[in-house]
């Protein structure tokens, strides 16, 4: 696991994590001159990232919906691209427009990276999806602001060049990583690994539910900083411990000689159990879907009406010829020294 590009480069320590985010903060503050007063604090941004990573997922969902053979990878992959974009980057630096252009993205990019046609018949020499037919799709996304800005997006002129456009920025935030390991595979190799060392210490139909509740709290994971703290196969084996808990059969003593025959020291054995019980602590703690009167901040106002005074500022203004500038140029990638050796995975 040291040697992949996830653990190179998107894997951090709580205070490198915390270090990078802080100072994404203060360079567009200083970028975009902002005051105290008009700028988010990082807490605001993530809350609000947290947010909007739940709608991320409700597009996810809708395409599911109407298709219902949408592999679990591919919401995961969706909301890992968005995440990951916003480590380096930030809402302040963006227009609304732009922004939720981004999120229909991030679905996009993802349909594409697990070669998932969205269309259950391919249109005929037609290799990839088309952007406008993905943005037409029934109830991609039929509430709120995020369902008006997929109906104006259809109204502008060239509704597939603002997705392309978008689609660079994306990849560039994302490092061209188009490969994404989720927990997913893990967890199957730590069931077979489970059920070898004793086929009969589960039922089968309590086996089942284990299973879907284990990747379950693996999505709801990449909603947390697990993600960026914990490789995918050891937040796999914590999902799986918690969800083993919750119908009352520990598989502690599994763990336990995993390590023995891994020949783990003492110490190795006990800084791994440290980590998969973090992970059960925060997986113990459910992600709510947040609403936008739940991000209301009482000791600063209502930071989300100063987030769209930003996002007004942002809006590209128009040349005398009618036409737009472009709202931002694509990510700077901060922090690309930190992890430079191979991008093998």
């Amino acid at each position: 696991m040291d040697a992949s590009s996830t653990h190179m480069r998107w894997i951090f320590s709580d205070q490198e994590l915390h270090d990078i985010r802080a100072q994404t903060n203060t360079r567009v503050r200083s970028d975009k001159a902002l005051t105290e007063d008009e700028a988010l604090t990082v807490q605001e941004e993530q809350d609000m990232l947290l947010y909007y990573a739940h709608q991320v997922g409700k597009i996810c969902d809708n395409l599911n919906r109407k298709r219902r053979d949408m592999p679990p990878e591919l919401k995961a992959t969706a909301l890992t691209f968005f995440r990951r974009f916003f480590i380096y980057e930030s809402l302040m630096r963006m227009d609304q427009a732009d922004f939720f252009v981004l999120m229909f993205t991030c679905v996009f990019v993802a349909c594409k990276a697990e070669e998932w046609n969205v269309f259950a018949i391919p249109q005929k020499g037609v290799p990839v999806i088309p952007v406008k037919q993905f943005l037409e799709f029934p109830d991609l996304y039929n509430s709120g602001s995020l369902g008006t800005a997929c109906r104006d997006l259809l109204k502008v002129d060239e509704p597939v060049s603002k997705v392309e456009e978008a689609e660079v920025k994306l990849l560039a935030g994302n490092k061209f990583h188009m490969l994404i390991h989720h927990p997913f595979k893990a967890m199957i190799g730590w069931i077979r690994y489970l059920l070898k060392q004793d086929s009969t210490f589960v039922e089968r139909d309590v086996r089942k539910k284990v299973e879907e509740r284990a990747k379950q709290l693996a999505t709801q994971a990449i909603l947390t900083d697990l993600i960026f703290l914990h490789p995918p196969s050891r937040i796999a084996l914590g999902a799986l411990k918690l969800a083993f808990d919750e119908h009352n059969t520990p598989i502690d003593r599994f763990i336990e000689e995993y390590f023995r025959e891994q020949n783990c020291t003492p110490e190795q054995s006990q800084k791994a159990k440290l980590a998969i019980g973090a992970i059960t602590e925060v997986l113990g703690v459910e992600v709510k879907d947040l609403k936008l009167q739940d991000l209301q901040d009482s000791k600063r106002g209502k930071f989300l009406d100063r987030l769209k005074s930003i996002w007004k500022k942002n809006r590209p203004k128009k040349s005398k010829k009618g036409k737009k500038r472009s709202a931002s140029p694509a990510p700077t990638i901060a922090g690309e020294s930190k992890k430079t050796k191979t991008d093998a995975e």
